[in-house]
């Protein structure tokens, strides 16, 4: 993983990862492109006519989003906010295969 992303990388802070055990949520632990173990967990939240087009569009007055994992490796990936959108979208097409939309 490059310093620069290793810098922008936070942790998953205990109050987040306590409060989505709680729920009976867990994180991603493999990455979403290649099934790696996970170093970072992802979140995609896309608003206006990108939500209707990835299927975020939630109750009224709720957001939801997308929750992915990835690996060092991908995340190295040049372009890879592209490249995940292109597979979220290629798994939306497969009703969703693949993807936790919370």
């Amino acid at each position: 993983m490059s310093e620069q992303k290793k810098d922008a990388v936070l942790p998953i802070p205990d109050w987040l990862r306590e409060g989505a055990e709680k729920a009976g949520e867990t994180f991603p632990t493999t990455c979403y492109l290649c099934g790696e173990p996970a170093c970072v967990v992802g979140v995609f939240v896309p608003t206006g006519d990108a939500a209707i087009e990835f299927n975020c569009v939630g109750p009224e007055g709720k957001t939801r989003s997308i929750v992915y994992g990835l690996c060092g490796a991908c995340l190295d990936t040049p372009g890879i906010q592209e490249v995940i959108e292109e597979r979220f979208l290629s798994d939306q097409r497969l009703n969703g295969a693949g993807l936790r939309i919370v």
